[in-house]
């Protein structure tokens, strides 16, 4: 079973899916911040325009006009759901964005239980997620 999603995003909706609801305080938060957007215009630049997601049981293709990118799951650092966005990490591709406005409110719970079956302990939700633990 796979999913596939098409989304088309400016620089602000980017910046806003990046924003940091500021709730966490201490030292490792305020690095955390920092890092984010040392990162920041470059995942802004790279997350901006028109994009596919293909996710699939090995992992996902990204398709813009830059370029076609293929992620294996086990090469990803983790899936994080945060309200109103999917994220995924690896070294190689950098961060990748899913919208939670490019999937339909009903197949949002069954993404996330199926990305979870594919990425196991990788997976993680911060800050409420956006279809919560369940």
């Amino acid at each position: 079973m796979g999913y596939v999603y098409t989304f088309d995003l400016s620089p602000e909706e980017v910046e806003g899916l990046l924003a940091d609801p500021g709730k966490s305080s201490g030292f490792l938060a305020a690095l955390k911040r920092k890092t984010l957007a040392a990162a920041k215009a470059r995942i802004v630049e790279r997350s901006t325009g028109p994009t596919t997601v293909e996710l699939f049981e090995t992992g996902l293709r990204l398709t813009d006009p830059r370029a076609v990118r293929e992620l294996r799951w086990a090469d990803v650092h983790y899936v994080m759901e945060r309200p109103g966005v999917w994220s995924t990490q690896d070294v190689a591709h950098g961060v990748v964005l899913i919208p939670g406005s490019a999937v339909p409110e009903s197949e949002r719970a069954a993404l996330a239980q199926q990305l979870r079956a594919w990425v196991g302990a990788k997976y993680k939700v911060r800050e409420g997620g956006m279809v919560g633990a369940g």
